[in-house]
């Protein structure tokens, strides 16, 4: 499942780093532009982080929960033949997944459009980026949406210690930063890769 996160995941930013690449020929007007989009992306997406996780204990079992049942019948033919012991063993075992895949997807998705706001930021002037050293521009932008993104996952964990039903666990702090680390490592390399270096050689 953690898998199959990963390739939605991936395909995202596949996706949008190449229509990017057509709109970095239009220079700063569009970079304005863009760079707007994912700084609201990346609020809008916190708030979408932030009501999940304002979701009670029982209402976010129950949700997870409904879409588990429904993927473990789709999986397994004969699940309704099993006893009732090893149903919900089944069941706990991919709710646990599915719970931490989504985890790490909702971060990951964070760490994306967190990197692609600043980089888009530091980027609208490209003559000016080109001139210093871009890779020392790329790793420090890259660690402070790092930071962005893993303070923002303890100050989840925090808020649902306010929550009914739910406490804080270090555990999910890790699988959330480890997925931004995953989308902002992965959208670094794919935009020095396509951007930096092929501006480099044109400067």
């Amino acid at each position: 499942m953690i898998f199959f996160h990963c390739v939605i995941l991936t395909s995202l930013l596949s996706n949008v780093l190449f229509y990017w690449r057509f709109i970095l020929k239009k220079k700063e007007k569009l970079l304005n532009i863009l760079n707007k989009i994912f700084l609201i992306a990346t609020i809008v997406w916190m708030v979408v982080i932030f009501i999940f996780s304002h979701q009670t204990g029982t209402m976010s079992q129950n949700f997870s929960g409904g879409i588990t049942e429904a993927i473990v019948k789709i999986i397994i033919d004969d699940f309704e033949s099993l006893s009732a012991s090893e149903q919900l063993k089944i069941l706990e075992t991919t709710n646990f997944i599915i719970r931490k895949g989504a985890h790490f997807t909702e971060y990951g998705i964070l760490g994306m459009f967190t990197i692609l706001t600043l980089l888009t930021y530091i980027y609208k002037d490209t003559t000016r980026y080109i001139k210093y050293k871009t890779k020392k521009l790329l790793l420090t932008n890259s660690v402070y949406a790092i930071i962005i993104s893993a303070l923002y996952a303890v100050s989840d964990e925090i808020h649902q210690s306010f929550t009914a039903d739910r406490s804080p666990a270090i555990l999910d702090v890790v699988i959330d930063s480890s997925g931004a680390l995953c989308a902002i490592i992965f959208t670094s390399i794919m935009f020095y890769l396509f951007f930096i270096k092929k501006l480099s050689k044109n400067n």
